[in-house]
């Protein structure tokens, strides 16, 4: 076998993944790349707006037709990703119990969880690329400071990426560029912030702000890139609004055509045969007057619907909701679903299910590495105020650090050795109903064949604080024993579990001791004993 030699790994690097080229683009070529895209965003915020039409083309002489349905296939989208908000994955409960608190906290000085996930959504999907800052709040937590994730403007931000990889979120060097009101100044002032995992750098007006640079504590430019929809090895996502834009603007035409036609044929035009409208009258009490006897008066009529018209604004309309891979009911609210069930509606959505799963993907990622960021902030940002401030408390997020490296270093699987301290995961709850007592029943099967456990099953139902829940229900169950309250469980026959008799259940068995699973506290189990007709 030949010697690795000193490098064993040289080979293995991922030089081919490097931007190598795109890194040398002149000064010119970048500026005008990112000029392009800067337009882009702004065609797609007008055209989610409803300003599909230009000045040189609104009518005169009443309003223009718009029928943005760009918005509404957009906004169902968003509401199917984070309708529900989001929920926080932990490696086990102890470290849930002290880094959730923070999480909270952090994600209420950022807006909330429900309107934080609107709001980058809806960035994301009209502009193609959201941007999550990680900053200090020096106003939050009632003035004590902490962590926030800003939802900056995609067209004030530019990244630079020395490797192309969407598995990390966070790129080698970011640039925000926007103007402000200055109060010192007394006027508008322009900021320009370069970002890298070395330093920080900000020029105002031109000049370098020697006050608010320096290094970057944090090691790793603290700005999340979350792209809406890969395209390729392009360093930038894809908006919604590139499936829609030229069909919506057809749908617009199309409806204008229609309107004008049915105007026109609205109008009333009067027909006169067999006589001159200058020797006929028209007064009170009567329509026409003095007609000859073979002359006849009759007004033109539009005869049609204009059915083609109308036919091809409704495949206009398939088309749009087709190319969005959103089913065309579902903005509608036509369809009936009293008696439809979960798993009906599942396949019936199917497209914008798989739409909002690769959504899923990205967004879920920059979620992920925003929080996780913003948590090392918060320990970078209390240790430097109590360097300044030793009287300073902050929210103990040092020593929630300092207990969770314990439990980690305690663990015995290696793999969750390696994890971080601030790792988290994100889990996007499903928009779609389910078929609860079909869930309840699936689960409580696997209970008694032995396949899941009671905390497994808690976690699939969406419980928190699972293992006080279940202390609380063991500690509940055993005072019911103990006074004799808790009641008998009655076999499918009407005889009880713990007779063993005829028609019982006997495959958990007869006897119910402390700690084992009581049928009544299966999901499935308890919805019977409320629900008499089972």
């Amino acid at each position: 076998m030949p010697s690795l030699g000193a490098t064993p790994l040289t080979g293995f690097d991922s030089i081919h993944g490097r931007t190598l080229v795109k890194n040398q683009l002149t000064e010119s070529a970048l500026l005008e790349r990112e000029l392009k895209r800067i337009e882009r965003y702004r065609e797609y915020w007008e055209l989610y707006k409803g300003n599909h039409w230009g000045e040189s083309e609104l009518d005169t002489d009443g309003p223009t037709p718009v029928w943005n349905k760009t918005r509404t296939f957009i906004d169902k989208s968003i509401t199917f990703l984070v309708g529900k908000p989001f929920k926080i994955g932990y490696l086990n409960e102890k470290i849930e119990k002290l880094l959730n608190p923070y999480i909270d906290l952090i994600l209420a000085n950022s807006g909330g969880a429900e309107m934080f996930g609107i709001e980058a959504a809806q960035m994301g999907s009209v502009s193609g690329d959201v941007f999550l800052k990680v900053v200090w709040d020096r106003k939050a937590n009632f003035g004590n400071g902490g962590p926030k994730i800003q939802i900056l403007d995609s067209s004030d931000v530019r990244v630079r990426y020395e490797f192309v990889d969407y598995s990390n979120a966070i790129p080698d060097e970011a640039v925000i560029e926007y103007d402000f009101l200055d109060p010192d100044k007394g006027g508008v002032s322009s900021r320009r912030e370069i970002i890298t995992p070395e330093e920080i750098e900000i020029i105002i007006d031109g000049k370098r702000n020697e006050q608010l640079s320096g290094p970057n504590l944090l090691g790793r430019v603290f700005l999340v890139h979350i792209r809406n929809m890969f395209v390729g090895k392009e360093p930038y996502g894809l908006s919604d609004c590139v499936n829609t834009e030229n069909l919506n603007k057809l749908l617009n035409a199309a409806m204008r055509r229609f309107q004008k036609d049915v105007e026109f044929n609205g109008n009333p035009v009067t027909i006169v045969f067999g006589a001159k409208v200058d020797k006929l009258e028209k007064g009170e009490g009567k329509m026409w007057g003095n007609l000859p006897k073979d002359a006849k008066v009759e007004q033109l009529e539009l005869q049609t619907d204009l059915p083609a018209q109308q036919k091809f604004m409704r495949f206009l309309e398939e088309a749009l909701a087709e190319n969005m891979g959103i089913p065309i009911d579902s903005t509608k609210g036509t369809q009936a679903i009293s008696n439809t069930s979960g798993t009906a509606l599942q396949i019936q959505y199917l497209p914008l299910s798989e739409l909002t799963a690769r959504k899923k993907i990205t967004y879920g990622t920059g979620f992920k590495q925003a929080l996780m960021l913003a948590l090392e902030l918060g320990v970078i940002g209390e240790q430097a105020m109590m360097a300044r401030n030793p009287a300073f408390e902050g929210s103990g997020i040092i020593q929630i650090k300092k207990e969770i490296d314990d439990i980690i270093a305690k663990e015995k699987n290696p793999i969750t050795k390696m994890k971080p301290w601030n790792w988290i995961d994100i889990d996007f709850q499903s928009f779609l109903p389910k078929d609860r007592l079909i869930e309840l029943n699936v689960i409580e099967e696997e209970l008694k064949m032995g396949l899941e456990d009671r905390a497994g099953a808690m976690k699939r139902l969406g419980k928190n604080n699972i293992e006080d829940k279940l202390r609380r229900i063991d500690a509940e169950r055993k005072k019911l024993r103990e006074s004799g309250a808790i009641p008998q469980i009655t076999g499918r026959e009407g005889t009880t579990a713990e007779t063993g008799g005829k028609g019982a259940d006997t495959r958990m068995g007869n006897n119910i001791s402390e700690g084992e699973l009581d049928p009544s506290e299966t999901p499935a189990g308890a919805a019977r004993a409320q629900d008499p007709s089972e």
